[in-house]
């Protein structure tokens, strides 16, 4: 029922213990694809010990995540993909949870589970599965808590709409998008996929919140996610009068906006608050005030909120 898509890039650290919170699901139907992206390390022969006909190893020359797992994708023999990341883990019931979503909301082209973060093995809990889960169908915009290791889509959704572009940040972000500008979302409040920190891995890498400073002529220049909307508006411009889509763009603009004040970019946080889009709410309300108060004093209030905190 799930083929698992793994990329692989130099995580000989994790790469088993990743492969192996596969093969302890308590839902056996899927394959493990993992593609290796030119690893230089020993990612490999970390794996070459196991004897499970389900995993498949494809080598290809060093591309980045999104070729890997477009490469993955193509591999795929069954009608879920699942995203997996090298050095992240589910917990046993995560593909049992996935599949209760489906058929929950068998329509859904996108569904994903909750995730928690950790740093090391010694501060992970892996959740109780007896716990009560809540399965529903969203609103991605208004919800964007799809994360890649928790996620999976319907193979036609590829098909349909080709695989994560070559961004170096984001792609993830936009295929996301894009996915649910076309099909349903639906999730479950369950915690199975847990995310670890601090390993030089694929993150939710916003260019929002690279530390570096450059001018900002357009709104589509803020990020993939938020370009591919500014393109789709030229085909439609009722995009925008959308509420919840204004309600994603203005978040991630608060967010961009938060980050660099806090590295005390006053002017990269002002730039990004005059691409905010007019709406009822509290964040654009935020934003306006971004734009309209003066550097020392957004800076003074920054400084007065991180003592207290």
């Amino acid at each position: 029922m799930f083929s698992i898509v793994i990329p692989l890039y130099n995580k000989e650290k994790f790469i088993r213990e990743t492969v192996d919170s596969v093969l302890s699901q308590d839902f056996k139907d899927f394959e493990i694809i993992v593609i290796n992206d030119g690893s230089t390390d020993d990612s490999v022969s970390k794996l070459k010990n196991i004897s499970d006909s389900r995993l498949k190893i494809v080598h290809q020359v060093n591309q980045g995540v999104g070729a890997a797992r477009n490469n993955g994708m193509s591999h795929a023999n069954f009608e879920w993909i699942a995203f997996l990341d090298g050095d992240d883990i589910w917990a046993s019931n995560h593909l049992s949870e996935l599949k209760q979503i489906i058929a929950t909301f068998p329509s859904s082209g996108m569904i994903a589970t909750n995730y928690k973060s950790f740093y090391s093995d010694t501060d992970i809990k892996i959740e109780d599965k007896k716990l009560k889960t809540n399965i529903r169908s969203i609103d991605y915009f208004l919800e964007p808590i799809v994360w890649t290791s928790a996620t999976a889509i319907r193979k036609d959704v590829f098909k349909n709409l080709g695989g994560f572009t070559d961004y170096k940040n984001g792609e993830d972000l936009e295929y996301w998008v894009r996915t649910a500008l076309n099909y349903p979302t639906a999730v479950s409040d369950k915690i199975t996929a847990y995310y670890r920190r601090n390993t030089g891995g694929i993150t939710d890498s916003v260019i929002l919140g690279k530390d570096y400073y450059r001018e900002l002529k357009s709104l589509a220049s803020i990020s993939p996610s938020i370009e591919l909307l500014v393109n789709k508006s030229k085909e439609d411009p009722a995009i925008f009068k959308n509420p919840s889509i204004k309600r994603y763009v203005n978040s991630r603009l608060l967010s961009g906006v938060i980050t660099w004040v806090a590295k005390d970019n006053i002017k990269m946080a002002k730039q990004l608050a005059r691409f905010s889009i007019p709406s009822c709410s509290k964040k654009y309300t935020v934003l306006l005030g971004i734009r309209a108060v003066p550097g020392p004093v957004i800076r003074k209030a920054a400084a007065y909120r991180k003592s207290k905190k």
